[in-house]
């Protein structure tokens, strides 16, 4: 009799494991941006392709990850920009344009919304800038460095954001393209005689395609709570930088 391949079984059964996530996660998502929204039933176990249930398991599956509407895989809120009400309690910066036609401002708007820029190093290039200013222009400008440093920061979240949601799309794409490819092997599985102990080309070329994609698939999706988190970052940042400007200003 024609028994699964150890390997294979395991990596279907992380592989459909990895597909739940994806539909828990974008229910966690709606749920964080909806508090009043219903949650989600419980997902059931996954059930290894081949075995009993295995084509009615991987349906369910698939349709819980087409059934979201979210595309938003993060448990925290999908907000694209940051409000200057909730980091800054200057001067108005509603309006304000022109950082970019100063070199020197601009400079260290770039510097200081870096990630590659330690935040101490942001907060220290925001002190020594002010020192460089007149005092009577000290305040104007450093409002000025902050409706750079907020705008700079808004424009990078939001194409993370952006980016964080097409990825999404591809892995729920991918997640469908796994589960069909195990419906299928299964099929080929359930068809092969009972008395077949060697797997047939097919079979073995289709469990390691399916192998390929489910390890692919997994290397993938661990790297959205990395991305997810980028966000937020760039708040702290952005909050970390509107303080140490506040510090330089009288008004």
């Amino acid at each position: 009799m024609l028994q699964a391949n150890p390997s294979s079984l395991r990596m279907r059964l992380l592989a459909t494991a990895a597909v739940l996530a994806i539909s828990a996660a974008s229910a966690l998502a709606q749920g964080a941006a909806n508090p009043g929204s219903a949650a989600p039933p419980a997902a059931a176990p996954p059930v290894a392709p081949g075995a009993p249930g295995a084509s009615e398991a991987a349906g369910a599956d698939a349709a819980a990850v087409a059934a979201s509407s979210s595309d938003w895989p993060c448990v925290q809120v999908k907000v694209h920009t940051i409000d200057s009400a909730a980091v800054w309690d200057g001067p108005s910066i509603e309006g304000l344009k022109g950082y970019t036609d100063d070199d020197a401002l601009y400079n260290v708007v770039s510097k200081v919304v870096s990630r590659r820029t330690p935040v101490a190093e942001a907060e220290k290039a925001v002190e020594d800038y002010a020192k460089s200013i007149p005092e009577a222009e000290r305040d104007q400008k450093l409002t000025l460095l902050f409706s750079g440093v907020l705008d700079t920061a808004n424009t990078q979240r939001s194409g993370i954001v952006n980016g964080i949601e097409r990825y999404q799309k591809r892995q729920r794409s991918n997640a469908k393209e796994i589960e069909t490819q195990g419906e299928a092997i299964a099929d080929l599985e359930s068809k092969a005689p009972s008395d077949l102990t060697v797997p047939t080309p097919e079979l073995d070329a289709a469990r390691e395609k399916y192998d390929w994609f489910a390890r692919v698939f997994q290397e993938r999706q661990g790297n959205i709570p990395i991305a997810c988190e980028i966000p937020t970052l760039i708040e702290q940042r952005v909050f970390a930088v509107a303080r140490a400007i506040r510090a330089q200003m009288k008004s």
